[in-house]
Parts: structure tokens; C-alpha cells; sequence
């Protein structure tokens, strides 16, 4: 996690917006949430270098501060501690696979805190995975509409974002938001 911001990536759309000169758009925002998203965009609409419009803008600049977010080693290590006592590791039997998937039956519909699972239970549910017989998931207690998950609070905990109705929280919220569900959450869960 520690070489993460300097591992030899393909170009994301993060770095692509960097590019394009979108840094400026997203440091602005996220230093100072008084700013109106955008008003501040339309600064940055330019055809040439690939911004179409406010939206693009807005897009772009998500994109760097997500990337920003997701390689934070603190943090990654923050919630992976945090799925190892919370998450609940649930596996389900792909429809139609339930013949040729016999010796993983006792994992066809099997949930199981994961700090409390042993080893070679975790590596059956993975060869189940691999095999195409099952799927799995991490699951974090029931998250009830309009509140944040427990990964979203932590993110923004880290990064000191907090929603104070300023005319940036409701677009840094999002950001913090995709960020989880998109970036962190799936790569956290195949670790």
C-alpha cells in the first residue's frame, strides 16, 4: 500500500483529467467547500483539451480525487482492519451450477463473520469463486437509505470532510461515496 501513489498503472481517467488541467478544479473544491461546484467548472470547460462541459469538468475532477482517496495507505489499512472485525462473508451458489458445484454445497447459501471464519473455510468460498460455482461478498451490517455507510464515514474522517450544507459538501459527499462503493469497497474485497 506504501508504493501504491508511485505503482506503474494504466492511464486512468484520474490521471487523464490531470491532464487536462482538472487538478486545480478538484484542489479547489476540496480545500474550500464554500466554492460552488459548478461555477467554478465552467472555469474549465475548454473543447481542446477534452472538457465538453460543466458535467465533464465536475467528472474530471471526481476522478482525481477519488484516485487521491484510494491510494491513502492509512486509510486502506484503516478499512481493511475495520472488514476483518465488521464484515460478514457471504457466499451463494450461482444459478444453474448447483450439479456441477456438488462437493461446495455446504457454501451454496452460507454467511459468516469473517473474523470468526477459519482459513480453509475462506479458501473453499475462494476456489468456489474461482471455480464459477459460487460468489461471494463482503457485507457490513444494513445500510439505511440516506445515511453513510461505516467505509464512507471513515474516508471522510480521514480527509476532514464534513457536511455543513456549504455549496461543495453534497458534491465532496458523492465523490467520497463513489469513491467506496467503486474504488475502495471491490478492491478491498478481492484482497
Amino acid at each position: 500500500d506504501l508504493y501504491l501513489p508511485y505503482k506503474q498503472k494504466r492511464r486512468t481517467k484520474g490521471q487523464i483529467a490531470l491532464e487536462a488541467g482538472l487538478g486545480e478544479l478538484a484542489d479547489g473544491l476540496f480545500n474550500d467547500p464554500t466554492q460552488t461546484p459548478e461555477i467554478e467548472a465552467a472555469r474549465f470547460v475548454d473543447a481542446e483539451k477534452g472538457v465538453a462541459d460543466v458535467k465533464a469538468a465536475l467528472d474530471g475532477a471526481k476522478y482525481i480525487l477519488m484516485e487521491r482517496f484510494a491510494e491513502d495507505a492509512s486509510l486502506l489499512d484503516k478499512l481493511r482492519s475495520f472488514l476483518k472485525q465488521e464484515a460478514i462473508l457471504s457466499a451463494r451458489v450461482i444459478p444453474g451450477k448447483e450439479e456441477e458445484g456438488a462437493k461446495f454445497r455446504d457454501y451454496f447459501e452460507h454467511d459468516e463473520p469473517l473474523k470468526s471464519m477459519p482459513s480453509h473455510r475462506a479458501l473453499a468460498i475462494f476456489r468456489g469463486r474461482n471455480e464459477g460455482i459460487l460468489s461471494s461478498s463482503l457485507k457490513v451490517g444494513e445500510e439505511l437509505p440516506g445515511t453513510m455507510h461505516p467505509g464512507e464515514m471513515m474516508i471522510s474522517e480521514r480527509f476532514g470532510l464534513q457536511n455543513q450544507n456549504r455549496p461543495a459538501d453534497k458534491w465532496l459527499g458523492e465523490v467520497v461515496r463513489w469513491t467506496w462503493k467503486v474504488k475502495l469497497y471491490t478492491h478491498l474485497e478481492t484482497d
